[in-house]
């Protein structure tokens, strides 16, 4: 028992001669408590300060996927059409390519469609959403070929294939080839805000 008080006495010791050697003594501890306490303070603030640059972080980290899908879709060599088929009998639409042309798809469309999604639901939302862009409107119209219009409604069936089509992945292969890189570059934007953070708060 008489060691054990003996180390405490050397510990309050040890103790003592550091606060001695602070240049003011007990007020020299009271400003580094001070301090310490207003450094706990800004970082209980970085959290929200980082999801406030979340989409930022995460639109930069998506770009490579975009790039890799619009190299990887397929491009059709022919422009494509929709039809404005009105039924001849009730029960019954006019044979396959003799109705109206209602919508007009040039050869690059789906590829120009693919972006970051920022319409509707996607602009809202704190996550971000890569795929192609599926026009509001009617379908009437021209899409793609240098127009500003694009409408990748038929998306889903390039990359699984349909009953009338096989399938030419690209958003799958496209994300698993760069995950690894948006996964370094949020890594790489998160480092360079938290640097920021401390740099303007002076911790």
């Amino acid at each position: 028992m008489s060691r054990y008080r003996e180390y405490l006495e050397s510990q309050r010791r040890r103790a003592f001669s550091n606060t001695r050697s602070l240049s003011s003594g007990k007020t020299a501890s009271a400003s580094l408590l001070k301090e310490v306490e207003r450094a706990i303070v800004v970082l209980n603030k970085l959290p929200s300060f980082l999801d406030a640059k979340r989409r930022e972080i995460l639109e930069k980290a998506a770009e490579p996927i975009v790039q890799s899908a619009k190299a990887k879709v397929k491009v059709s060599k022919k422009t494509h059409y929709t039809y404005q088929t009105a039924k001849f009998i009730k029960s019954k639409r006019a044979p396959k390519g003799l109705g109206e042309k209602k919508g007009t798809y040039k050869p690059g469309n789906l590829r120009d469609s693919i972006r970051i999604l920022k319409h509707g639901k996607f602009k809202r939302s704190s996550d971000v959403f890569v795929g192609p862009f599926v026009s509001r409107g009617t379908g009437a119209g021209t899409y793609g070929g240098g127009s500003k219009s694009v409408s990748g409604f038929y998306a889903h069936w390039v990359e699984f294939g349909s009953a009338h089509a096989d399938k030419y992945p690209y958003m799958r292969p496209a994300f698993e080839m760069m995950k690894g890189i948006s996964l370094s570059i949020i890594k790489k934007e998160i480092t360079e805000r938290v640097s920021q953070f401390g740099k303007k708060h002076e911790i």
